[in-house]
């Protein structure tokens, strides 16, 4: 995905929609993630452009499982957006 808004123009990053089983979430969420960024968008408006679905959201049996997973996404997002990592 892309962001842009804030002063953020066609940044990089990764979402995850869903209802985070690992650590037992009952409501249905977007969580998202810029690469090389560290601010405060609280609050903010933004626009996001989905670029692809990596996959489903899938049951983890520990968080350290669910961390190892997200390491893996975040590193196709990069592929799939032709960004090097920092």
């Amino acid at each position: 995905m892309r962001v842009d808004g804030a002063g953020l123009h066609q940044h990089p990053g990764v979402a995850s929609l869903g209802y985070r089983p690992v650590v037992r979430g009952k409501e249905l969420l977007l969580e998202v993630h810029l690469f090389d960024f560290d601010g405060d968008l609280y609050g903010k408006r933004l626009t996001i452009d989905f670029i692809a679905k990596q996959r489903d959201e899938w049951h983890f049996p520990d968080l350290a499982s669910l961390v190892e997973q997200i390491r893996r996404d975040a590193d196709e997002a990069l592929r799939l957006l032709g960004v090097r990592p920092a």
